[in-house]
């Protein structure tokens, strides 16, 4: 299901060939950026969600963290500035600790400033 970051309006149809059932075949080269992304951020989502209930390793929210990470880099990659951030600081929410590793990236997870 496409998340609310990813408005339909911004998403081409995916075009592929059927391979059973409701399943399509897509190259990934026709996914447009925001349908890529979308993708990486449902599975982030789904990943988190399935722990829910359960006792939350460090390994578990290393996970997270990485799987956010990686949002925050595509986005910074693409000149996504406000979805960067806040990938970085959803990623910084499950690894605080690792608060040196996203600055060295370079990513910013603070509280945007007007100026900024």
């Amino acid at each position: 299901q496409p998340s609310a970051d990813f408005p339909e309006e911004h998403r081409a149809p995916a075009h592929g060939r059927p391979v059973k059932g409701d399943t399509v075949e897509v190259n990934f080269a026709d996914l447009t950026l925001n349908q890529i992304l979308d993708i990486l951020h449902f599975y982030a989502e789904k990943r988190v969600e399935m722990a829910q209930g359960r006792r939350v390793t460090t390994a578990m929210k290393s996970d997270f963290y990485y799987a956010y990470l990686q949002l925050a880099l595509v986005c910074d990659w693409y000149e996504k500035p406000d979805m960067a951030r806040k990938f970085a600081r959803k990623a910084y929410s499950y690894r605080p600790d690792r608060r040196g590793e996203l600055k060295s990236f370079g990513l910013r997870f603070g509280k945007k400033k007007e100026n900024q």
